[in-house]
Order: C-alpha cells, then sequence, then structure tokens
C-alpha cells in the first residue's frame, strides 16, 4: 500500500517493506530527496539532528500543516507556499512527521501531553 502525499512523495508503511533492506533504503533515498524540495536542505538538515521535545510547536499547527500539504498533493507551488508560510520549528516538525509520521504521531501525543517550552 502506497500512499501519495504530493510533490512526488509516496509514504509505505514500513511493515509492508519486509527484510528487503535494499528496497527500504531506495525508498528512504526518494522520500528524503522529495522532502528536501519540499523544505529545502536546511530545514530538512534540522529535522535531521533535533527532537520534537526540542521544538517550540503547536501539536495542533503541525497536524493541520500535515492536512493541508496532503489535501494540495496534485499542487506541488501550493505545498511550498504552506511551508513557506510556516515558522522554522513546525515546518522542522512536519518534515519529521512526513519522514516517519507513525514515530512522529507518538511523538506529537507526548508533546500534548507536557507543557511547551517557552523563551
Amino acid at each position: 500500500m502506497t500512499a501519495r502525499l504530493g510533490f512526488g512523495l509516496r509514504l509505505c508503511p514500513r511493515a509492508s517493506l519486509g527484510a528487503d533492506s535494499g528496497k527500504l533504503r531506495t525508498m528512504s533515498a526518494s522520500v528524503d530527496s522529495e522532502l528536501i524540495g519540499l523544505f529545502g536542505h536546511w530545514t530538512f538538515a534540522t529535522a535531521q539532528v533535533k527532537r520534537l521535545d526540542e521544538l517550540k510547536v503547536d501539536p495542533d499547527a503541525v497536524k493541520a500543516a500535515a492536512q493541508q500539504v496532503i489535501e494540495q498533493r496534485d499542487n506541488p507551488t501550493r505545498q511550498r507556499a504552506i511551508v513557506d508560510a510556516m515558522d522554522e520549528d513546525t515546518a522542522v516538525a512536519l518534515c519529521l512527521w512526513l519522514r516517519d509520521p507513525a514515530n512522529a504521531s507518538g511523538l506529537l501525543k507526548q508533546a500534548r501531553a507536557k507543557p511547551r517550552k517557552r523563551g
């Protein structure tokens, strides 16, 4: 099962890839390339080193942003405009979510349970 998110982005449930690590690497490289195209190198690189609890994000804003990007799956220009309008922490959190939705979803639930860092 493959879900096309637009901007050419296709996310496959990791369990469906089985033991084929070559396919996983190829899929991962493709997703990474598409995320770089959508978010830019800086935001993508930041998403590789930051944890969600280090970001000042509203979990509901990340969820809403993800829905907007998905709804615009056939309009990469609009997707890019949505991302460009975000503050950097929300964009990084969305990049994390799109790269690994199952993991990020759990992190967003944890973030709702804790007060956000301010400052």
